[in-house]
This record gives C-alpha cells, sequence and structure tokens, in this order.
C-alpha cells in the first residue's frame, strides 16, 4: 500500500502546476524516540545488515551538516553507535548558515534510540525603497517583496521599474538582519524590443480559440504606437491604435480586416510602431487548416481500440492525461500522454501509464514511446505507427519486466466530419511472442466535439478473443485549446472501465 500511495504522489506531482518558492525557509524538526529490539525490527528505519544492539543513529538534514557526539566530530550527516554504554552524552548537530541543534539523549540498555533532525535555516530580510510606483525587486532573478524571509548567504539585486533603467547590485543577506537599500532609477528611453504572436499559422473559420491569433508587443516603458497589418500587395487591411502601459501589451486579431470581414489565405506583415521605431513579424492565414485533438492511446492517435491515421498538418503539441477506474478489480489507471506533430507526415509521442489494483496491491508502470507517419490521399488517410514500451511490476520484490514493439497500420476513410478507421496491429513481446489485433472505428470531428466508438479483437492460440469496445466523447472547453473527454470501454474479460481524460492543445 504504501508503494501505491508513492505512485499517486509521483503522479499527480508529475501533472500539476506546482510553483514552489524558491527561498526555501526549513524549520527545525527533530523527531527521537526510543525503541525495543521488536519495535526496531517493524521500524522504517531496521537494516537487515545489522543485528539489533544498544546504540544511537543519528539522521541530519541538510547533507552538509556534521555531527557531533561528547566533543567527539564527524564529517557526515549521518551516524551509527552500535554496543554503545547506556547513559547520558550530548548531541550538537551543526551547518554552514543553519541553526545548531544541541540536545542531552538517554540511553538505555537494550534499547536503541533513533534521531532524525532538520536543522533550521537561517534567514533575514530586505527592504528596498526607490523613487518609482511599481518597482519589483529580484534576487538572483527570483521576484520577492520587502521583508520577504530570505535565506542568509550573497545574492545579486535586481531592481526594475516600467519606463526606468534597471539597476543591480550585490547583496549580503545576514541571519535576523534587515538589509535596508535606497535606490534612485533613472528614467530610460523608450524601446520598442520585439512582437510574437501565439500562432504561425491559423484558420479564421476555425472553432473558439483556434479561430483567433494573438500578438504580443515588448516595451520597456510608456508610450504610444500603431499596429498595421499588411497584405501581399502593401496594402493596410487593419490598423490599431496601442497605447503601452506595461512591459507586455496584448492584441487578439480573429484574422479580420478593419470592417470585421474574414481576410484571404496568404500571408500578411503584422508591423508595429511607434514614433521612429518599428518591429514586424509574418502572420499565415490558411481556411483549410483544421488542428484536432488525436487523443492517445498507447501513443496511438485516435480512438481507444482503433488508432488512426489523421495527423495535424502543422506542428502542435498535445498533453493529455486522465483517470480510469475498472468495475470487477477494483483498479485505478493514470495515463500521461505527449505527442508532437514534427512534420505534416511525421509525429513522436511518449507516454507514462499507472495500473493500481487495490484488491492485490500490485503496482504497474508502463513507458512507452514512437513515431506516427501518415500520408494523406484526400479522401483516404494511411498511417503507420511504431511504438515500443516495456511494463515493469514495481509492487514485487523481484521487478517483473516486459518489453514489446507494437506495429499498427491504420487506415482512414476521410468523409468530413465523419471518420472510418481500420486499424491491424502486430503486437510483438521481447519474449518471442507474437499478437495479431485488428481494430475498426468510427467518429465525428468538427474541432469543437470529438466523438466516436471502436472495437478490437485478438488472435491468440490460432483463436480471435472476444471484442473490446469503447466509446468516447470529447468537448472543447469554451476560450481555450484544451478538451475534456470521457470514456467508456468494456474489455475481453467484460472488465468495464470509465474514465476523464484532458488535453491541451499548444
Amino acid at each position: 500500500m504504501k508503494k501505491t500511495t508513492l505512485l499517486l504522489f509521483i503522479y499527480f506531482l508529475g501533472i500539476a502546476t506546482y510553483a514552489k518558492s524558491p527561498f526555501l525557509i526549513e524549520k527545525e524538526e527533530v523527531s527521537i524516540i526510543s525503541l525495543s529490539e521488536n519495535e526496531y525490527y517493524n521500524s522504517t528505519y531496521y537494516n537487515s545488515e545489522l543485528p539489533f544492539e544498544t546504540g544511537l543513529e543519528i539522521y541530519a538534514q541538510p547533507s552538509k551538516a556534521k555531527i557531533t557526539l561528547n566533543g567527539q566530530k564527524y564529517n557526515s550527516n549521518y551516524k551509527s553507535f552500535n554496543l554503545i554504554e547506556p547513559g547520558d552524552y550530548y548531541l550538537k548537530i551543526t551547518s554552514s548558515d543553519y541553526v545548531t541543534y544541541s540536545h542531552w539523549i538517554t540511553i538505555e540498555a537494550d534499547r536503541r534510540v533513533i534521531i532524525d533532525a532538520q536543522l533550521s535555516r537561517k534567514y533575514g530580510f530586505i527592504n528596498v525603497t526607490s523613487n518609482t510606483p511599481n518597482t519589483q525587486i529580484y534576487l538572483n532573478e527570483f521576484e520577492i517583496n520587502n521583508y520577504e524571509p530570505i535565506p542568509t548567504g550573497p545574492y545579486v539585486m535586481i531592481i526594475k521599474s516600467f519606463g526606468y533603467i534597471e539597476y543591480s547590485q550585490p547583496v549580503l543577506i545576514i541571519d535576523k538582519f534587515v538589509s535596508n537599500i535606497d535606490v534612485t532609477l533613472k528614467k530610460a528611453p523608450f524601446e520598442l524590443e520585439s512582437i510574437s504572436s501565439n500562432k504561425k499559422v491559423f484558420n479564421p473559420y476555425a472553432n473558439e480559440n483556434f479561430s483567433n491569433i494573438k500578438f504580443y508587443i515588448n516595451v520597456n516603458g510608456p508610450g504610444s504606437g500603431e499596429l498595421s497589418i499588411i497584405n501581399t500587395n502593401k496594402e493596410t487591411v487593419f490598423t490599431k491604435n496601442l497605447i503601452f502601459t506595461d512591459w507586455i501589451t496584448s492584441i487578439d486579431n480573429k484574422g479580420v480586416d478593419n470592417l470585421g470581414v474574414k481576410l484571404p489565405d496568404g500571408l500578411y506583415d503584422v508591423v508595429v510602431k511607434s514614433k521612429e521605431l518599428e518591429q514586424r513579424l509574418t502572420m499565415n492565414i490558411d481556411s483549410t487548416l483544421i488542428q484536432r485533438l488525436l487523443p492517445s492511446s498507447r501513443g496511438f492517435t485516435g480512438l481507444m481500440f482503433s488508432p488512426t491515421a489523421e495527423m495535424n498538418r502543422e506542428p502542435i503539441t498535445t498533453t493529455s492525461f486522465g483517470l480510469f477506474t475498472s468495475s470487477k478489480d477494483h483498479s485505478l489507471k493514470m495515463p500521461f500522454d505527449f505527442s508532437t506533430t514534427i512534420t505534416q507526415n511525421l509525429g513522436v509521442h511518449l507516454g507514462l501509464n499507472f495500473d493500481l489494483d487495490f484488491n492485490t496491491n500490485n503496482s504497474l508502470v508502463e513507458l512507452y514511446t514512437g513515431i506516427i507517419l501518415s500520408k494523406d490521399l484526400g479522401s483516404i488517410i494511411l498511417g503507420f505507427n511504431l511504438n515500443y514500451s516495456f511494463e515493469s511490476d514495481i509492487s514485487s520484490e523481484d521487478t517483473i519486466l516486459s518489453h514489446k514493439i507494437i506495429g499498427n497500420t491504420p487506415i482512414t476513410i476521410n468523409l468530413k466530419p465523419i471518420f472510418l478507421s481500420i486499424s491491424p496491429e502486430i503486437n510483438y513481446s521481447l519474449s518471442n511472442n507474437f499478437i495479431l489485433g485488428f481494430g475498426a472505428g468510427v467518429h465525428y470531428d468538427n474541432q469543437k466535439i470529438r466523438t466516436g466508438i471502436s472495437g478490437r479483437s485478438d488472435y491468440i492460440e490460432s483463436s480471435w478473443g472476444k471484442i473490446q469496445y469503447a466509446g468516447e466523447f470529447f468537448h472543447l472547453i469554451p476560450k481555450s485549446q484544451s478538451y475534456l473527454g470521457i470514456r467508456l470501454s468494456k474489455n475481453s474479460v467484460s472488465n468495464i472501465s470509465l474514465g476523464i481524460l484532458f488535453s491541451v492543445l499548444y
């Protein structure tokens, strides 16, 4: 169960958006326990290579901590004393930039004392005053606030304020001391630094957030300017006045001119001017472009039991994760997939899948990676997927590994917005086992909704197995390029699985 809990922790740690403060102030935490022989053998501190003896074990953090016992110093943050005489001992744990811990320890006969100590970090403060509003303070490139606890030591401080020249100086944070710093910033000449966009190509007729483009204009101070969109005939088709009040100004455009009419396909210059300064980039409008959600199944694009041959034409990356529970074995599956389009014919993918069985406490983890090839012939799309995976039973003392190579050749008939797919498959285990599979499916995709059903059967031991089924429904989340989906499936032993999936395209 402990390993299952650990897997859950690792999984959610990997998929969560988690921001940790760069200036961690550890607090003193010390645990002192005295264990009998039986208690020791049943504890997490038990070492099978060491017999139980009257003694003392010390675990200290940070890793550079030094242990001193009765005046004898040891250059280590871990020390084990065996066959120690019962009595009182004076313990001291020290580390640079940490508060020293000292304590009298009593050792009793036939007992083993375990000390687990985390030293408290020394810290000080900084207080910056300046002649500008909205001053931003950075230490070693991390933004901080006045009077925020900062671990002691040397830093490089940078002071920024919109419209002013950046200032920097070294500072030394001293334990329990406030460093007061007064800074006078000088006004900076206005600079139009850059323009960028969130897309290289887009379709104004697509759904929701796929149908617009966002421009980002970077400046160093307050000012004004104008954004223009210019076609290949050097005609200005769109203009917008700009007022710069922050470092980055963002502008949305849905591929329209000044009258709100959709612009024709082609390349356009996007130009930002302010006084004598100018920045520009190229915008590409393509009304045939559809960026689709292509959910993964073991890294393959498409429906669960019938991978399709579809691929997004322009480079786009998809990240997906989900949670699935089963009706019979009380298991929890947690897939995490990452795929990206390199060209309109080539994609790569990798993924990680946890399979936790709460009945048997088995904990399987599968890692897979591979390539996806696709050729669009118009009404027919041909594909080839080559996938390598290995699976490990990390709940077992003897970790079991299985390696597989999976080849899949999907054929998809494009009847927009309906797609029909068949997908023969060869599954080869490195233990010399071959499994032939055949899947088929149909799905509907208008970019806003993607839904379909699929089925699959495997040829094992000279006969075809029972058909596995799956149904899926994904919906585009408003004002985003993210999808929320649900999947219901039944495998060959009538085990029903239900789960939710979240996917982001970017």
